[in-house]
């Protein structure tokens, strides 16, 4: 008998005839996929799915990515959680193709993938992202643009235009922008729905007009684009961007705060200067009060985590309608909850006193830092001097950051000045810190290097990689520890600093 006949009188019974409970029974053990593929057979297995007991998920849209565009999660930031990822493909052969040539997209780990096979376009994305909110009814966690050399302009705006008009994806909590060239302008001017948070990474610092808000926005490497018009038109409630603000302009800001013209639902705004703050300038015309750091410490909430942290002293400026703002440093006066203030910020208060009570203005780059030589830095190899001009920690940035430098190659200048040369992710760590293995690690490689006789040894001498206990588990081998360190240190080499002492 020949296959073709077995198969054809093969005995099948169809599953929609089996009584409710027995039905119930078998989608229990069905996973998101199981019942995506079934929903997509009729409109009654459709009714049926949307019916069944199902987890929990949010869903995530990227629809300029080639390999998925719609993404399911379940048990979102737990041990547990599984990322269900379906790609718009237009063959078998080429979804075999995807599969085998690029090792990430083979079902393993939490990330699982599954074809819909149709032509990638914006109706196709939309109709799929509507039948999936039919089915499982997610919740919509983020919307990403991430860079795509095969989209064009006009595609970017059938897909932008379509999330305008889509009006079901609810409180959108994440928009992630992370992409360059015309595209970044493209999204930010032609993007009109209200988002909770606004990721942008870009290498763009082209100006853009928008028309949408944000509850909380966050940039990195892309200070030039967010200029006041930007931020009045987002009305944030939260801000954490690499600016790049002037005294003057920050006087600005502030000014349209106080007089209640814009940023009426400002609440927590950590902003970069583009030189080190002049409180006298900065302040002008405000009416600020200085606040004494050691006696006024208020607890603030940040962060969708809601990070809890405290702020100590700063300078209150009112607003017309009585609501009180604090303005002041970050690293200098902020402190997690219910911890003492450390020494620099002690200094850098009494530096700010200084400035605050002299009476030129122009005085305040003049004032320099009182720097307290703690008890135990002074021994038989370094003096008082030693530790004020080189010191056992060194500051940088305006914000007067502390830090330890742990080692490097010394070199003296002609006149007797020391700097000192190394890595940045290798030899830094914050004050009092202990020193992290793989800067043992690479220590130990750079001393076999230096004392190895060929120069052009240097490539082939290899990272020794000790696996630490505990970092080896179900989901991670001790393979895969030590190729992810590999990378990390590969990309730390590239990364030096030089500090004159």
């Amino acid at each position: 008998m020949s296959s073709s006949s077995t198969i054809s009188n093969q005995t099948r019974i169809p599953l929609l005839r089996f009584p409710q409970l027995v039905r119930n029974e078998v989608f229990a053990f069905w996973d998101i996929f199981e019942i995506f593929e079934f929903s997509t057979l009729s409109k009654v297995t459709k009714s049926i799915s949307k019916n069944m007991k199902k987890r929990n998920t949010s869903m995530s849209l990227e629809p300029l990515e080639e390999y998925h565009q719609v993404t399911l999660t379940s048990n979102i930031d737990t041990d547990d959680e599984t990322c269900w990822k379906l790609s718009i493909c237009p063959s078998v052969e080429i979804w075999n193709k995807r599969i085998y040539a690029v090792h990430d997209y083979r079902p393993s780990g939490i990330y699982i993938y599954h074809p819909v096979f149709a032509e990638n376009s914006v109706r196709t994305f939309g109709s799929l992202v509507e039948h999936v909110q039919d089915v499982f009814a997610p919740e919509t966690e983020m919307i990403g643009f991430f860079w795509s050399s095969k989209v064009d302009e006009e595609e970017l705006k059938s897909y932008l235009n379509w999330f305008n008009s889509y009006k079901r994806l609810g409180n959108i909590r994440k928009l992630l922008v992370y992409i360059d060239g015309p595209a970044f302008k493209v999204i930010l001017e032609n993007w009109k729905v209200d988002v909770r948070k606004m990721d942008v990474r870009t290498e763009t610092s082209e100006v853009c007009t928008v028309d949408f808000k944000v509850d909380h926005l966050i940039t990195s490497e892309c200070e030039k684009w967010v200029d006041f018009n930007v931020l009045r038109r987002f009305d944030c409630c939260e801000v954490s961007i690499n600016s790049n603000f002037s005294n003057e302009e920050m006087n600005l800001f502030l000014k349209d705060w106080k007089t209640g013209k814009s940023y009426h639902r400002a609440y927590c705004l950590f902003l970069g200067l583009s030189e080190r703050a002049k409180w006298k300038k900065m302040l002008e015309g405000l009416d600020a009060e200085l606040r004494d750091l050691r006696t006024v410490r208020r607890t603030f909430r940040f962060n969708d985590n809601r990070d809890v942290w405290d702020y100590n002293g700063g300078f209150d400026i009112k607003r017309i309608d009585g609501k009180v703002a604090t303005v002041g440093y970050c690293n200098l006066q902020v402190t997690d909850e219910n911890k003492p203030l450390r020494l620099e910020m002690l200094e850098e208060y009494d530096r700010v006193v200084r400035v605050w009570n002299s009476e030129d203005n122009d005085e305040e780059e003049e004032i320099e830092d009182v720097i307290v030589v703690p008890e135990g830095a002074v021994d038989e190899h370094d003096t008082e001097q030693d530790y004020i001009e080189k010191g056992l920690n060194f500051r940088f940035n305006d914000n007067r950051d502390v830090w330890d430098y742990h080692g490097g190659f010394d070199i003296k200048r002609i006149d007797g000045k020391m700097a000192t040369v190394g890595y940045c992710d290798f030899q830094v760590t914050d004050e009092n810190e202990p020193l992290r293995p793989e800067m043992l690690e690479e220590y130990d490689r750079v001393l076999r290097v230096w004392n190895s006789e060929d120069n052009d040894d240097e490539e082939e001498v290899e990272d020794v990689i000790v696996v630490p206990e505990g970092v080896v588990d179900e989901h991670d081998t001790e393979q895969d520890y030590i190729e992810s360190e590999n990378i990390q240190r590969k990309d730390g080499r590239f990364l030096l600093m030089m500090i004159v002492w």
